[in-house]
């Protein structure tokens, strides 16, 4: 049998970070939504015969060249795979296709998409095998973001470290879009920038999470809410991700944020023709710059 899903990118469409826990994690408050923008991953349950998952890697436009995802058995989607599969009690046998169209590192959940997307496909292949806690269970410990993607949901809200989600009604769909830089900013890296700016006194202190929110969220309710924890942080370091955003938001993009911890600046727009030039803009105005045009999942 084999099964194919998408694996949609993300974007937080807002993001707050509580202080650092004891176990070394953070708590946040945030808001996912999935984007049209996906990689493709299917799923031969019949491969490999119990000696092994065998995973093959291509690329689509809008990636112009292969990404560099490491080895094997580092990659998320196989570690999905057998983490799914030794719960389930089955022999470690199978195939995995992955053709990748979100690009990597950027904050835009590529990997961990991917990973969701294995969950989903062995469910499916193996129904009633685990139940959805169990499933959801197994995603939290492959990542923070996973557990969105494994759930299936466009629009959730995420809190504890985002694996405790609320899914919610989606909104209108809108053009999104996405412009990456040739930075690297590890995840790691960007919350000890926020404790140490925090502890200096160089970034605001830990907000209150889990507020209430709107029943009827929309689009007015997070333009007038959105906000992301990371950017004060990174912009001080990379002034020019800052610059991008503030060029979406001249050109009328409502919110426009840095995704997750960067290193990707997105925009969301309600006119599509404004979506254009702000893109055509960017273009021209970075060098460097990987601009991609997406739209929001109305489910």
């Amino acid at each position: 049998m084999t099964l194919t899903l998408d694996a949609p990118a993300k974007v937080n469409l807002w993001l707050l970070v509580g202080p650092l826990r004891d176990d070394g994690f953070h708590d946040v408050d945030t808001l996912f939504c999935a984007l049209e923008l996906a990689d493709t991953v299917s799923v031969d349950t019949t491969a490999g015969g119990g000696a092994g998952i065998r995973l093959e890697v291509d690329h689509a436009p809008p990636l112009q060249s292969m990404p560099e995802l490491g080895s094997d058995h580092r990659n998320l989607a196989v570690q999905a795979a057998t983490a799914m599969l030794d719960a389930m009690r089955r022999p470690r046998g199978l195939g995995i296709d992955l053709v990748k169209r979100i690009p990597p590192g950027g904050g835009l959940g590529g990997g961990s998409s991917d990973a969701g997307a294995v969950l989903r496909a062995l469910d499916q292949a193996c129904p009633g095998e685990l139940d959805a806690d169990r499933r959801q269970e197994l995603a939290a410990g492959l990542g923070s973001d996973v557990p969105f993607f494994a759930s299936g949901q466009a629009l959730a809200r995420g809190l504890g470290r985002g694996e405790l989600l609320d899914p919610l009604p989606t909104l209108s769909p809108r053009t999104v879009v996405l412009a990456l830089p040739h930075v690297h900013i590890a995840t790691a890296e960007a919350y000890r920038w926020l404790d140490q700016d925090r502890s200096n006194g160089d970034a605001p202190p830990p907000p209150e999470l889990g507020k209430p929110v709107p029943a009827a969220l929309g689009w007015d309710d997070i333009a007038a809410t959105a906000r992301n924890d990371f950017e004060a942080v990174v912009f001080r370091r990379y002034p020019e991700l800052g610059r991008l955003r503030d060029r979406l938001a001249h050109h009328g993009a409502s919110p426009a944020l840095l995704a997750g911890s960067g290193s990707t600046v997105f925009g969301v727009f309600d006119d599509e023709a404004a979506a254009a030039t702000a893109a055509e803009d960017l273009r021209s105005r970075f060098a460097d710059l990987f601009v991609v045009t997406s739209r929001t999942r109305p489910r």
